[in-house]
């Protein structure tokens, strides 16, 4: 009997629904074949024969797990994981001097990462060498060859378009105007997926990881050379019409510190908040009101007394103040995350003081909690790479249905 045309089109679209989920459940941390039909609600016979194919491809394979199966609770499950030496994914954070890097496979298991310091600053001209020699880097630190690597994804400063894959310039890296990265292609013909975002996305992402949270209605912000804010509810991230959502730290500041100048922000404009809260901010205020003469953050921190720090503190505070404010009355959101380079001494003081104070004088006693976190959590290189992994597997499922595999 001679299957129909449309029966057939149902039966791969099965075996394709069947292949995603199986891939989403292990991605979700299901090891065995009943943790994925538990997860799942597939037949054992579906479950069975799908993670065979998956074994058979070296998609996964096996591992030796202990603890799982308590003693004389009958049959040992065989473990599995996804595999560590193929199928793999890069993360790439592209900043002026330097491009960090996060290897992982689709487990989201971190195999490698690196810091490629440039010969000279990212530019137009010399992204795509500088791009091409991380990603050697990385490789050649972790043993892979390059047809192993079927994903890359770049964390990007300013103001991206990731559905074109433009970006589409920085403040942070001036060169760059309307930079197409999807001419980067033809360098890895091996890719399955190439995308590009903006680097907060990437960073809560990455923190939310690095914690464990499961925070799902939540404001992200991140505070150092600027102001950069992630929206997130049950739907996912708020990106707005052209993907610029959450530049919160180009709000003018109406009430400026008394006798100062107007100053103008990267973006053109005068007296956005970006220009007070940030590490130049910062830095102009210690040089000025305190004498400390300090090129960047660290050096600043490092010379300051406690007395200056506490000047520091009451500095940033009601910038700090507005910034959470603004947040929470725009979004009403569950939880506000915050962390970042400007604010990591101070993060035990805003644990315990900035929440009182958001509430009392937010709309109806907003936001319901607080979390900080620190810079050690916010890896920018891995949050954009997990962020791979979803269309990863939507493309492996389609390649398998069309046997490329």
């Amino acid at each position: 009997m001679v299957m129909s045309k449309k029966i057939f089109v149902r039966h791969q679209q099965m075996k394709n629904d069947t292949l995603t989920e199986t891939l989403r459940a292990i991605n979700r941390g299901a090891s065995c074949k009943r943790d994925v039909q538990a997860s799942t609600g597939l037949s054992w016979g579906a479950v069975s024969e799908t993670v065979n194919l998956l074994l058979e491809k070296q998609i996964i394979n096996f591992c030796e797990e202990t603890g799982k199966i308590p003693a004389g609770a009958g049959r040992r499950s065989s473990h599995f994981e996804f595999c560590r030496t193929g199928f793999l994914c890069i993360g790439m954070e592209l900043q002026r001097r330097q491009i960090s890097t996060t290897l992982i496979n689709m487990g989201g298991r971190i195999i490698g990462r690196n810091i490629k310091v440039l010969d000279g600053e990212l530019t137009a001209a010399t992204l795509r060498q500088h791009v091409l020699a991380a990603f050697d880097a990385q490789l050649n630190q972790s043993q892979i060859a390059a047809e192993k690597v079927i994903a890359l994804s770049f964390s990007l400063t300013g103001a991206v378009d990731s559905f074109n894959k433009i970006w589409l310039q920085s403040p942070h890296v001036p060169e760059i105007r309307n930079y197409d990265f999807g001419k980067l292609a033809a360098d890895f013909p091996n890719l399955y997926h190439l995308s590009v975002e903006h680097d907060i996305f990437a960073k809560a992402r990455a923190v939310l990881a690095d914690e464990n949270w499961q925070d799902d209605n939540f404001v992200f912000m991140h505070i150092g050379g600027g102001v950069g804010m992630a929206m997130h509810n049950q739907n996912g991230f708020f990106y707005g019409s052209r993907g610029l959502a959450g530049e919160i730290g180009h709000i003018p500041v109406m009430n400026a510190p008394s006798g100062s100048k107007s100053r103008q922000c990267s973006c053109g404009h005068n007296n956005c908040l970006e220009i007070f809260l940030s590490d130049h901010g910062l830095l102009a205020f210690a040089g000025k009101k305190l004498n400390i003469k300090a090129d960047n953050l660290p050096a600043l921190f490092a010379v300051a007394t406690t007395g200056q720090m506490n000047e520091f503190y009451r500095y940033l505070h009601p910038y700090l103040l507005q910034t959470g404010i603004t947040a929470a009355n725009l979004f009403d959101p569950a939880t506000i995350i915050i962390g970042g380079e400007l604010i990591e001494p101070w993060l035990p003081q805003l644990q315990e003081r900035l929440l009182p104070e958001l509430q009392a004088a937010g709309w109806i006693h907003s936001p319901a909690q607080l979390k900080c976190y620190s810079m050690s959590s916010c890896n920018s290189a891995f949050g954009t790479v997990l962020n791979s992994i979803e269309p990863v597997i939507s493309l492996l499922a389609e390649k398998f249905q069309n046997s490329d595999l």
